[in-house]
């Protein structure tokens, strides 16, 4: 089994994870993408407005997306320079909210009628696979009582088998950090140490993670004083 590893020092968002995993894949000898430069069409300029009469969005395999939500947010539009860069920005961009890290624009299909100043365009995308959490460690910088340490365990259990997307890194950081809360330590934080992604032959790319829960200073409440009725 090829696997990539890269250990991490001080990162604090998964957002940082989530472009690394982006660049990983550019430079990765396990999924090789050609860059190819789309030529976005343009029709002639002649001083006349084209409105963006059509738009199709597919996806080679398949997969589930909101396609007509674009449609009602871009048909109609003028069509200009930078409109269909728009449009597939903000597809990759919520390919990659789905678990899709790898996804790129394939190819276009531009056709411009002239008398009725109308373009029609089709977008291709290739997904690629999505990225799978398979596995997660939590390691402490600082020592905890047991029962902690099992309770956050117990969370990290519950997350491998769902794909990676930015929401579910976010609520597994937002529970570890809700417990340590409860736990007497609200200052506690949590960060990536280290991941490790690899491909399996007939399934989703999966990702290894391991996180770090910093305690902090814990805070006991010595008294409480209510004002005189």
């Amino acid at each position: 089994m090829n696997a990539i590893y890269c250990a991490l020092t001080s990162w604090n968002s998964q957002i940082s994870l989530r472009d690394h995993l982006s660049l990983h894949a550019l430079r990765s000898s396990l999924y090789v993408i050609f860059l190819v430069s789309p030529i976005f069409a343009q029709p002639q300029a002649t001083g006349e407005r084209f409105f963006l009469e059509k738009l199709d969005i597919k996806f080679e395999p398949k997969v589930r997306f909101p396609v007509k939500k674009y449609r009602t947010q871009y048909v109609n539009r003028i069509y200009q320079a930078g409109l269909l860069k728009e449009i597939s920005a903000g597809v990759l961009a919520e390919l990659k909210d789905q678990g899709y890290y790898f996804a790129r624009l394939d190819s276009q299909a531009v056709k411009v009628d002239s008398t009725f100043r109308a373009v029609q365009a089709t977008l291709f995308f290739q997904p690629g696979k999505p990225l799978q959490l398979s596995r997660v460690a939590i390691t402490f910088a600082d020592t905890l009582d047991g029962a902690i340490r099992e309770e956050l365990e117990t969370i990290g259990a519950q997350y491998p088998g769902r794909a990676y997307t930015h929401a579910l890194s976010s609520g597994l950081f937002r529970e570890i950090v809700e417990v340590m809360e409860n736990h007497g330590f609200p200052l506690a934080r949590v960060s990536t140490a280290g991941f490790e992604f690899y491909d399996s032959p007939e399934g989703p790319w999966q990702l290894d993670l391991t996180l770090q829960v910093h305690s902090g200073d814990s805070i006991r409440l010595a008294y409480l004083r209510f004002p005189r009725q």
